[in-house]
């Protein structure tokens, strides 16, 4: 099943621009995306102002539990092969939004 998952991050350790950090993320998760076709489509907002970045992911999945697995570890994955430039938490794990997207795609 098709499930979008919201993902509330700061970033940390930025060196430079916030949307060119952004940027070498976005290219990550697009790599991380044509391995693992689990990871269908993303999103990326960033608010420079207080270093928080929000990831919107459409992936494959077992249920909502698999889809936060997948989605931290796709990002996890992503940020690491990212160079270490930006370090990414999770702002709270609560903020975590999932919800199945099947009907959207009938």
């Amino acid at each position: 099943m098709r499930y979008g998952v919201i993902v509330p991050l700061t970033a940390s350790g930025v060196r430079g621009d916030l949307g060119d950090a952004v940027e070498r993320l976005a290219d990550r998760l697009v790599e991380f995306g044509q391995r693992d076709r689990r990871l269908l489509d993303f999103g990326i907002g960033a608010n420079a102002t207080n270093e928080t970045v929000d990831v919107e992911l459409t992936l494959e999945a077992g249920g909502p539990g698999d889809a936060i697995t997948s989605s931290l570890s796709c990002l996890r994955a992503a940020s690491q092969a990212h160079g270490s430039v930006a370090a990414y938490e999770v702002i709270d794990e609560e903020g975590l939004t999932v919800r199945p997207l099947e009907r959207l795609f009938v």
